[in-house]
């Protein structure tokens, strides 16, 4: 055996015979060898992007489904009784699967962290219901996707530089969502929906910054705190006002549901981003805009017109640069 020998030999001279033992496989007698173990490697890596790839666009199906029932629901029961109740069901989510997985705990900073992306994440929650429900769900849905914009725009004030891309990302996107809301800024609930969402977005924003400050490895930890503290800012407030906000039973199970759908969608992305490409994951994840769209098209025969098609194509475009930017 011409190639083994020939190794042996140079290991006792003294040689590193790692890359003369792979030349010798890949182009002697024994090629096949590496063409059994290469596939090997190279299938599991297939896999596992694979596999983030279809959580991240679960997300994606998950959250706007979430969103798309929660503009519907919105229309006769209000939007922040929708944000308390969901919030309260996805804290009970996050509870299991930090249990199960072992991976929850807490300490001042996942905490504070979460209570401060609760409070801006029930105001959005709540601010953006309000839009879908009074606008049209395309042009909500692709304005919120803007919130992208604001941790990149955090990170540049705490001194990080941008890069061209990511530049580009923010001026299609922030251009795109003018140019998606400017047909419906004509007054009226459309104008108003556009300004909502606007504001949502903002906070969204802000509620991924906070975020950010909890633990890496606590994020069951810290999202379950987060759903707590909008659960019960809400349920405050209802007491405060003496107002359910016209739950009744009939409005239970699409909020149960609402609730299972959007912490699904912040667990599929948090096991994509272990296993795949973080910038990768954030654009697939990010699709959730077109979700809602087309479901708003089919369901409630909702139109948008051709330049607006092109924006929310534009901010999807740009979000995306933004994301695989960072």
């Amino acid at each position: 055996m011409p190639d083994i020998a020939l190794s042996s030999g140079a290991e006792h001279a003294g040689f590193d015979t790692t890359g003369l033992s792979d030349q010798l496989r890949v182009v002697g007698p024994y090629r096949t060898e590496a063409r059994s173990q290469a596939p090997s490697r190279y299938s599991l890596a297939t896999r596992l992007t694979d596999v983030a790839e279809l959580l991240a666009v679960m997300s994606s199906l998950l959250v706007g489904c979430a969103d798309f029932l929660a503009g519907r629901l919105g229309r006769r029961v209000s939007p922040w009784a929708i944000a308390g109740v969901s919030s309260a069901v996805a804290a009970l989510v996050f509870l299991v699967l930090g249990t199960v997985t072992q991976s929850m705990f807490f300490d001042h900073i996942d905490v504070r962290a979460g209570v401060l992306t609760g409070i801006f994440t029930v105001v959005g929650n709540g601010l953006y219901f309000q839009a879908l429900a009074r606008g049209t769900m395309g042009v909500v849905g692709g304005i919120v996707a803007t919130l992208v914009v604001v941790p990149v725009l955090a990170s540049l004030a705490h001194g990080v530089s941008l890069s061209t891309q990511t530049l580009v990302g923010i001026a299609v996107t922030v251009g795109s969502a003018i140019l998606l809301g400017a047909p419906d800024m004509r007054g009226g609930t459309k104008a108003t929906a556009v300004l909502l969402a606007a504001v949502a977005a903002v906070m969204y924003g802000l509620s991924e910054v906070t975020d950010d400050v909890g633990s890496a490895d606590n994020l069951y930890g810290t999202l379950m705190v987060m759903e707590v503290t909008a659960a019960a800012i809400v349920g405050g407030l209802g007491l405060f006002a003496r107002s359910l906000g016209g739950l009744d039973r009939t409005a239970m199970p699409e909020l149960i549901v609402i609730g299972l759908f959007s912490a699904g969608s912040w667990a599929c992305f948090a096991e994509a981003t272990t296993v795949g490409n973080l910038a990768d994951v954030a654009v697939l994840s990010s699709l959730g805009p077109v979700v809602i769209t087309l479901l708003a098209f089919f369901i409630l025969k909702q139109k948008l017109q051709t330049i607006q098609i092109v924006a929310l194509i534009g901010v999807l475009v740009g979000s995306m640069l933004v994301s695989a930017g960072q």
